[in-house]
């Protein structure tokens, strides 16, 4: 499904929680170069499961086949640790998987999840507060969340925290204007790197902004961390909507390409005129599915991601998804979500 990778399993699991069905998932990551479970979907099919009460079958290293069926999600106080071997998972991919069945669960939940804040491969915790939480309460959902500690890629061990509240149903949402751009705003960020790596990260994101004609407000953070990274983190603050644009710096990577690539970024979501960035909608969907009524919302890039969230979500939760646009362009969403708790 889709490009057949952990995203269409993690998003199958999180909507088999929040719905009460039962899933069995089959050649898992068969296309992987390294197929089957491993690591941090693990790690996610564990917490899903634990959040429910649930039955899970085939969590073992390298598993083609994983059988879950879920119990009812409850509320509480929950603490999980992505961690692969001696190597850090990401704590947001595992964060954002266990939040869709705890917005259906009764009560307020705290989640606390060790591992990467900040890595290439997930969003980061930058990204789950400033333009995930903002975008997921407009379904009703009462939602918290903070970094207490940062772990940059590909070892650092970070804290995660959010906080839940469950409304008593979820509402579909619409989402399909941004308004007017009321500023542009981020941060660079540097932890053990050199000196001024944060400073050039900035002077680049303005000179470029400036060569447009457009102003950025973007700080300069330095980061205490057991471990070196960067980031340029950019957020163009609209009338009705968020978006952000990462780039995670590699040791060796100039700050000049760091700060390139998010700007590239933030310029393909300008001009596309959309609502939000290519990274937010497959996160939406879930939500979309599982609250009561059409959700309608438009991204600046449909993804490989978000086409296979769609088709996990018309299987599991039995929503109806259907798209005005195509793979690698802007695109119109909508979505009739089941409603109900499971």
């Amino acid at each position: 499904m889709g490009d057949g990778g952990e995203h269409a399993v993690r998003s199958a699991l999180s909507l088999a929680a929040a719905t009460g069905t039962e899933l069995e998932v089959v050649n898992v990551c068969s296309r992987d170069r390294r197929p089957g479970a491993h690591g941090d979907l693990l790690d996610v099919a564990r917490a899903v499961s634990r959040v429910t009460s649930g039955r899970l079958e085939g969590d073992v290293e390298g598993s083609d086949t994983l059988h879950f069926t879920p119990g009812r999600p409850q509320a509480g106080t929950y603490e999980f640790s992505a961690r692969n071997g001696a190597h850090a998972g990401s704590a947001t991919l595992l964060l954002q998987a266990v939040l869709p069945p705890l917005a259906v669960a009764i009560g307020s939940s705290d989640v606390i999840v060790h591992g990467l804040t900040h890595g290439a491969h997930g969003p980061s915790a930058t990204y789950i507060q400033t333009v995930f939480v903002p975008t997921v309460r407009k379904f009703g959902i009462r939602l918290e969340a903070a970094t207490p500690r940062w772990g940059w890629a590909p070892d650092g061990v970070g804290e995660l925290r959010a906080r839940i509240e469950a409304p008593d149903r979820l509402h579909a949402a619409s989402l399909n204007e941004r308004g007017e751009m009321l500023q542009i705003g981020g941060s660079a960020v540097a932890s053990g790197l050199d000196t001024g790596y944060a400073e050039r990260q900035q002077h680049r994101v303005n000179r470029r902004l400036q060569e447009v004609g457009r102003n950025a407000s973007v700080k300069v953070v330095e980061m205490a961390s057991d471990t070196p990274g960067g980031m340029v983190f950019l957020l163009a603050v609209c009338e009705r909507s968020i978006a952000g644009f990462t780039s995670i710096s590699r040791v060796e990577d100039p700050a000049e390409k760091t700060a390139d690539d998010a700007v590239n970024e933030l310029f393909a979501y300008l001009t596309s005129y959309m609502v939000f960035d290519k990274h937010v909608p497959d996160q939406l969907l879930l939500y979309a599915a599982i609250a009561e009524g059409t959700t309608t919302f438009s991204t600046a890039e449909l993804t490989a991601h978000t086409l296979a969230t769609a088709e996990v979500a018309r299987r599991v939760a039995k929503a109806v998804v259907s798209f005005d646009g195509k793979l690698g362009q802007p695109a119109e969403v909508e979505v009739v979500g089941v409603g109900g708790r499971p």
